[in-house]
């Protein structure tokens, strides 16, 4: 509506303006001032406003032309070779002066350790557009902006379950994906909880922000222990920038492979060595008309098993992998029943090595 009410009132204005210019350009008579015609500088920028500085060259030809500058809100006017500012302006969203991500703040010296920071992804209107992010700036470099946890199994599918697995909920099995939207928040810390904020994620559309303004990295995060968040197995796979990618986006389905080159694993801690860290596909899916892996659509990494889904992962309780087993889904991937055997990220100890808590990163 705003963009035809401006299509409009230029239009009126370009009529106006062209019919009174082109009798000033004209006009050879003498400087003489009549009450209703502008001839002088100084009568012109009474009118017409002050001259400024556009890249788009103001020429003979365009004399009497209009041009909205959209970054600046202004409506000018070419006049005698130069940009005028008309009296009326919009008052557009203003460039934003707060790091974009965590590693954007590294790299404008802003490091202060690890915690939160105020970070705006959209680069503009910090007051409406800025947010709260955790932010580990020591790990690997630092700039890991936090983009997602699970501190429990179920409680964040079906907190009506009260701790318990989700078979006999009523709750959509569809939601039984991290990155569904139902558990966007706009803020995601460590704290750990066992309530429906037990497994929560950013936004996809700031979190693919934040993955393609930066390094194309995401960290997986494995903890075991039974307080903090000192991992035991901990790395990030770092996406090659020359390739088309689809991670976070929405309606997609996407899979990489290590082997392929599509990323490359680079391990941080890996304290339990007698398991599998190998990180050997990645798998993105996210409202997806198919059943691409049987079960959850969302975010998996680890070993695939045999057979035609190559997102299936393999059930091995030697690998570290992140991968669920929550709900079947249909063909269509648009209607879902709870699994009977549920495995979810954490204590599925038959089908992938344990752990108690998951954080996801991006840089």
């Amino acid at each position: 509506m705003l963009i035809k009410i401006i299509q409009l009132f230029l239009l009126v204005i370009t009529c106006c303006v062209q019919e009174n210019v082109a009798k000033t350009i004209s006009s050879t008579d003498s400087p003489k001032i009549e009450s209703t015609q502008v001839s002088t500088g100084k009568e012109h920028r009474k009118e017409f406003g002050k001259v400024v500085i556009h890249p788009t060259e103001c020429t003979r030809r365009k004399q009497g032309k209009l041009h909205y500058d959209v970054e600046n809100g202004r409506l000018l006017l070419c006049y005698h070779n130069q940009w005028r500012e008309l009296g009326w302006k919009i008052n557009s969203p203003k460039k934003g002066k707060l790091p974009t991500s965590c590693l954007d703040a590294k790299f404008k010296g802003q490091d202060k350790g690890d915690g939160l920071y105020w970070i705006n992804p959209e680069g503009v209107d910090d007051l409406k557009k800025s947010f709260l992010a955790y932010c580990d700036m020591t790990t690997a470099g630092g700039g890991w902006t936090l983009v997602a946890k699970i501190t429990h199994d179920y409680a964040w599918i079906c907190p009506d379950r009260k701790g318990d697995n989700c078979l006999g909920s009523n709750v959509d099995p569809l939601t039984a994906n991290l990155f569904h939207s139902v558990h966007a928040r706009d803020f995601v810390d460590l704290t750990v909880t066992s309530d429906e904020n037990s497994g929560i994620h950013l936004k996809n559309s700031i979190i693919r922000k934040l993955f393609m303004s930066g390094r194309q990295s995401v960290r997986f995060s494995y903890i075991t222990s039974s307080e903090g968040w000192t991992p035991s197995e901990d790395a990030y796979a770092a996406f090659d920038s020359e390739k088309a990618n689809k991670m976070f986006l929405g309606r997609t389905l996407a899979d990489y492979s290590r082997d392929n080159g599509d990323y490359t694993w680079n391990v941080l801690r890996h304290e339990r060595k007698r398991l599998t860290f190998s990180g050997s596909i990645i798998c993105w899916g996210m409202d997806v008309d198919s059943d691409y892996r049987y079960y959850d659509q969302g975010l998996h990494v680890g070993m695939p098993t045999k057979g035609n889904k190559k997102c299936h992962l393999s059930n091995d309780e030697t690998q570290v992998m992140l991968k669920s087993h929550y709900a079947r889904l249909d063909s269509t991937g648009r209607t879902a029943e709870w699994d009977r055997a549920q495995f979810g990220f954490l204590g599925s100890k038959f089908l992938q090595a344990p752990c108690q808590r998951i954080a996801l990163w991006v840089r």
